[in-house]
């Protein structure tokens, strides 16, 4: 049996998130409320739970996998000592039915109530260790940079294939293929130092 009696969703936009609460058996017992998505919208949430008393030991927060969006408030709840759990959307979206008319004000009562539905499967967010999560940035970074570097390399083959050849064109190539090359091998050398710095990687 879930230790959960309060069930939060979270609907997250770009610039704001919308956040309702019900309860066991499903019931709406707040209405939605819109917050920016930003530390002083997350402080709100924070103030919001507290006046409809949504304590942390009997409250579960449930919003979709959103990226870096998701990510930030997950942070935020965990540090606040509130559950979160941050559901593939495939998982909601196969529990009830997809209305594009419908406004988003009522996306996050179909998450508060996926949460209640689904309460014992749901798995409780925990931040990744911090070494992960910086070679996930640096791999992110380097795969831009590869496709940057290999874009200018293409250009300096066209360019040097040119019957009239421009020096300045070549040259601006090269010193950015040089730039770039050292910035990946920085990348590198970071990722490896971060492995090497924890033994169980």
């Amino acid at each position: 049996m879930s230790q959960f009696t309060h069930f939060v969703g979270v609907d997250i936009a770009f610039a704001t998130f919308t956040a309702c609460a019900g309860t066991a058996p499903w019931k709406l017992v707040v209405q939605p409320v819109q917050l920016d998505h930003s530390e002083d919208g997350y402080a709100s949430f924070l103030d919001w739970m507290k006046d409809h008393n949504l304590k942390p030991e009997h409250t579960v927060v449930c919003m979709e996998a959103n990226g870096a969006y998701s990510e930030g408030l997950a942070y935020f709840l965990c540090a606040s000592g509130y559950p979160a759990a941050v559901e593939p959307p495939l998982n909601i979206a196969r529990e009830f039915r997809v209305n594009a008319s419908k406004p988003d004000l009522l996306d996050c009562t179909t998450i508060s109530e996926y949460a209640c539905r689904y309460a014992d499967k749901l798995a409780i967010w925990q931040p990744r260790n911090e070494i992960l999560e910086q070679v996930e940035v640096l791999l992110s970074t380097r795969q831009m940079l590869s496709a940057q570097i290999a874009s200018h390399k293409n250009g300096l083959q066209a360019v040097n294939r040119k019957r009239v050849l421009s020096v300045v064109a070549r040259n601006a190539h090269q010193e950015i293929i040089a730039h770039i090359d050292k910035q990946m091998r920085q990348i590198d050398a970071e990722i490896q130092r971060l492995i090497d710095s924890n033994p169980t990687f």
